[in-house]
């Protein structure tokens, strides 16, 4: 079987059907160009349609809480390590497969509903997370971390779809940290990423020691490129064998522009490559940039 360049499968496979998904931008693509129809992004998104049930890996220090409902739930407060998965159902929501056509911006044509399963034993979510990648073609692992004002059942709907798009290619792994879920928690919502940083470097640490560097990429959204920015030069401080991961990709990160340039030097040993998405018309960087007085990294122009 051919196997095609990592960089090539993984930008076509991923980043642009991904990337539509998660910051609604009309011209979302890859920026090579596809090396094949099986790694064709448009082709990725008709065949993921007709996948209605996916299953996500996912690491996260959310605190569970009791509530009166079935089921785990994780909220936003802090809490202790836990893993599992998160397996999603998708249903077409009728007439707005046509409404969505006729849109310039991103409209979700489909719902999901949800059930989390939570394993006790960490050996064994590792075992079994080592077991899904290997079955796939690529035998990578894409670790997720959301933006700000995500709960957790946006952030495996976010997963999910990553996951339906790299369906047989690659495994995406979630690490979700305790966002409120709340478009006015962002001084929380940064404390709390701030706080999940060491845990994050864990997860990066383990998966690179159990499938290699070279099969560990990271897409990190919005606030989420915060912390793997600290977590990446965290571990760096541990290891001295560079680079630490294959692809590095952000999109639309907030971040301190001026900041991360000064650091770049620093940090472009870390990863076989960094792909930076932005915009300019991100309404939650606009605010941030008002919020931090200083132009974010994902601000275009």
């Amino acid at each position: 079987m051919t196997r095609w360049p990592r960089h090539l499968a993984f930008t076509a496979a991923l980043v642009g059907p991904f990337l539509g998904l998660l910051v609604s931008l009309e011209a979302a693509g890859a920026r090579q160009d596809p090396p094949a129809e099986s790694h064709d992004p448009q082709r990725a998104i008709e065949n993921a349609a007709s996948i209605s049930k996916v299953e996500v890996f996912f690491a996260t220090n959310r605190r569970r809480e009791e509530v009166d409902k079935p089921g785990v739930h994780l909220g936003g407060g802090r809490g202790d390590p836990l893993f599992g998965i998160c397996q999603a159902e998708f249903k077409s929501i009728p007439v707005m497969g046509e409404i969505a056509q006729k849109m310039p911006f991103y409209v979700p044509t489909e719902s999901s509903d949800q059930r989390v399963e939570l394993q006790d034993d960490p050996e064994v979510f590792w075992d079994r997370l080592t077991e899904v990648v290997e079955a796939t073609a690529l035998q990578d692992v894409v670790v997720f971390i959301h933006g700000y004002s995500y709960d957790f059942e946006r952030s495996c709907g976010r997963a999910a779809e990553a996951q339906r798009v790299l369906q047989g290619q690659a495994t995406v792994l979630m690490f979700t940290w305790p966002s409120d879920g709340d478009a006015t928690g962002y001084d929380s919502d940064q404390t709390d990423l701030d706080w999940s940083v060491p845990f994050l470097q864990d997860i990066l640490s383990r998966v690179s020691e159990l499938l290699g560097p070279e099969h560990v990429h990271i897409l990190a959204h919005s606030m989420g490129s915060r912390g793997v920015v600290q977590a990446l030069a965290r571990w760096k401080l541990e290891r001295d064998q560079v680079p630490l991961i294959g692809r590095l990709v952000l999109l639309a990160p907030d971040l301190d522009a001026q900041m991360f340039v000064e650091r770049l030097p620093g940090l472009l040993p870390l990863a076989e490559s960094i792909t930076l998405y932005a915009s300019g018309t991100d309404t939650p960087l606009k605010f941030s940039h008002q919020l931090n007085g200083s132009p974010r990294l994902g601000q275009a122009g």
